[in-house]
């Protein structure tokens, strides 16, 4: 058993420590008190040092616990001094003369100290305390003619007790004195006080920056604890609220959080800094805003229904007709005004009423709210969040060489094809009857394409701000800002939703390829028999991961440039240093190199931080999940943020739930609900 011996008194005298204490183990080692005295002579102790009737009774103590009492007699124990030393004997002091009086009675000291913490020196000197207590900084306190050596003392392991220096008739002294030779000077200007027998310069504080702490928005009120030099006034309880009563908070900080604090300061736990007070902030309010009454996402046919519809003449789009509302105009918000801890008042954000121009084919009617409403039949878009109606290009037979390629500020229509590798941009939606070979779709709205997609893997169909529908796809890619929507095959493919990725069929296949979706993927089969690679990935952003890496790729070119102006500027100044005769052309260059920088250093802040706003949004926030409702197959790899699940053997019907922050969880699709 490991028994350790703890000084106390200036190593004068010995306490027993126990940190691994065992009953067991005490009574099979240290069975009686002389195997305990032993055990102490073996680590030093002199055995004239030991106090052999608290050995004992230690011994007894330790050796009579059971297991309720012995943790509380371990304790009691380790309290006992079980050896003492030589203690040294003081020095006298002869003519001892005091040249200024002090304060030393309890009340004259606890007034004094209350003044001390709430007024400043020059308000104490014009109502001084009673005594002429006031010493300048230098000024000699006391001073005695001799003094006569006491003598060492001897410590538990033999050793010598140094003299300490203490007069039986004069005080200790504090930090605010100092001792040169035979007399005592006064380090700073302040009251001469005997504080528990120790002499102290006593100064004030400035109570308004040392306890009370407002900062320049007046948000919240803190008191501040700091303990600066230790012959400081201790702050005291109704010092403190007397401080408080002074800055005329709007509220009454709470009495029991000062007392906790000051008790906890007051007992050695260390400096507090706790907030008393807290003011109301402004609620900010919200700028009027558009608030649409049409949905913009087209209605998708139910999968039962498929061998019913004629998508010849099926319309994904949304159709309005004249007359119809598409959005009210809600007025602003001005939200409500707040308080600071004075009680002022905190004004909330100016807000605006919404200002924008009505969208094409659309104009703004009545008020109370205003409402947005359409001025002819068409399909209805969003097009930077104003609603518009548009006119749509009708294309009759195949976008191809005959045509070229389209650009139409609207709604595209094909009826045929969309061939020969050519593109078709638009403002509005795209439809197409036939299918996409190699080409190239970009539209701002919903794109159909109700044959499919296929080709060597040149194309690419891309939705800014909708969803893309569409019958099969075959060695492409598709971006969509909002959902993709697959009705039949997917093979090597590249689908990336800012949404989900749904396939509307019970018998068809993603085989191959790579897809990512925001927030879930639900197909019917996955991969293949032959454990072709699929990849399915929820959870991440595709288009903040493009972003990303463009801003960190741009970030580091500016680094590089920043790190190349930084050579050229040492450059140019060595040369303005050095030579005798600069030229006006090397100036003007020195001083144009440290504007790029200076513009350079802030682009590269900005981007920063612009790059720690895209980490935040990179990632949904919550639940993510894969459902496969028919069978996943060896080769289909499941991920979610940096973890993967692999598909060793055949997966019948499964739904994974990805937690935002934990493991993958699945369950069988007859136990999972549909989601919406």
């Amino acid at each position: 058993m490991r028994i350790e011996i703890v000084l106390a008194d200036g190593s004068l005298d010995a306490l027993l420590k126990l940190p691994d204490f065992s009953l067991e183990a005490w009574k099979r080692e240290l069975p009686d008190v002389q195997s305990l005295q032993r055990a102490l002579q073996r680590q030093g102790v002199l055995p004239e040092s030991i106090d052999e009737a608290a050995l004992a009774g230690l011994h007894r103590l330790i050796s009579g616990s059971d297991a309720a009492s012995e943790a509380n007699n371990v304790r009691r124990a380790e309290s006992m001094v079980i050896a003492r030393g030589v203690e040294p004997t003081v020095e006298e002091v002869d003519g001892l003369l005091f040249h200024r009086p002090y304060l030393a009675e309890p009340e004259d000291l606890a007034a004094l100290r209350t003044r001390l913490l709430t007024e400043t020196l020059e308000e104490l000197e014009k109502a001084p305390p009673p005594g002429d207590i006031l010493v300048d900084k230098g000024e000699e306190i006391l001073s005695y003619k001799s003094l006569a050596p006491g003598k060492p003392g001897k410590n538990i392991y033999g050793g010598s007790a140094p003299l300490q220096p203490r007069h039986k008739a004069m005080p200790a002294a504090g930090s605010s004195l100092l001792e040169s030779g035979r007399r005592w000077l006064s380090l700073r200007k302040g009251f001469l006080v005997l504080d528990e027998n120790v002499l102290k310069v006593w100064a004030p504080r400035n109570a308004e920056t040392d306890f009370i702490r407002v900062p320049k928005d007046k948000m919240t009120a803190s008191l501040i604890l700091r303990k600066y030099d230790e012959d400081d006034p201790l702050p005291t309880l109704e010092a403190i609220k007397s401080l408080v009563d002074k800055r005329n908070f709007a509220h009454s900080p709470p009495e029991a959080e000062i007392r906790k604090s000051l008790e906890a300061f007051l007992g050695g736990a260390g400096d507090q800094d706790i907030v008393l007070l807290t003011g109301t902030p402004a609620r900010p309010g919200r700028d009027g805003s558009l608030e649409l009454t049409v949905d913009p996402e087209p209605s998708l046919p139910d999968p039962e229904s498929l061998g019913n519809i004629d998508f010849k003449t099926f319309t994904f789009f949304r159709i309005v007709k004249k007359g119809d509302v598409l959005a009210h105009i809600l007025p602003p918000d001005p939200g409500s005004m707040g308080m600071d801890v004075f009680g002022g008042p905190i004004p909330a954000p100016e807000v605006f009423p919404f200002s924008r121009n009505p969208g094409r084919n659309t104009e703004i009617q009545g008020e109370g709210p205003a409402r947005i409403v359409a001025l002819c039949d068409g399909k209805f878009t969003v097009a930077d969040g104003v609603p518009e109606v548009v006119e749509t290009l009708k294309i009759g037979g195949d976008v191809s060489l005959k045509t070229g390629s389209v650009t139409f500020p609207g709604s595209v229509e094909v009826q045929g094809d969309l061939r020969d590798n050519l593109e078709i941009h638009a403002s509005g939606a795209v439809d197409i009857t036939g299918v996409v070979e190699d080409g190239c779709i970009v539209s701002e709205g919903a794109v159909v394409v109700k044959g499919g997609f296929t080709g060597t893997g040149k194309g690419v169909i891309k939705s800014k701000l909708s969803s893309v529908t569409i019958g099969y796809i075959r060695n492409q890619r598709i971006e969509s800002h909002s959902n993709i929507v697959v009705y039949n095959e997917v093979v090597n493919a590249m689908l990336f939703a800012r949404k989900s990725i749904i396939m509307k069929t019970s018998e068809h296949s993603v085989v191959g390829g790579h897809l990512l979706a925001f927030q879930s993927i639900e197909i019917h089969n996955a991969g293949s028999p032959a454990a072709i690679k699929t990849i399915l990935e929820v959870g991440k952003d595709f288009e903040v991961e493009r972003m990303l890496h463009e801003k960190r790729a741009a970030l580091k070119e500016m680094e590089a440039d920043r790190v190349f102006l930084e050579g050229m500027l040492a450059k140019l100044q060595d040369m303005v240093r050095w030579s005798r005769d600069v030229k006006p052309d090397t100036r003007l260059l020195e001083q144009r190199t440290k504007g790029v920088m200076q513009f350079l250093g802030r682009r590269i802040e900005e981007t920063g931080k612009e790059i720690g706003d895209l980490e935040a949004r990179l990632y949904f926030p919550g639940d993510c999940f894969i459902h496969i409702r028919g069978d996943a197959y060896p080769g289909t790899v499941l991920r979610h943020r940096d973890r993967a699940v692999f598909v060793k053997d055949v997966e019948k019907g499964k739904r994974w739930l990805f937690r935002n922050g934990g493991n993958a969880q699945h369950s069988a699709t007859k136990s999972v609900s549909r989601p919406p």
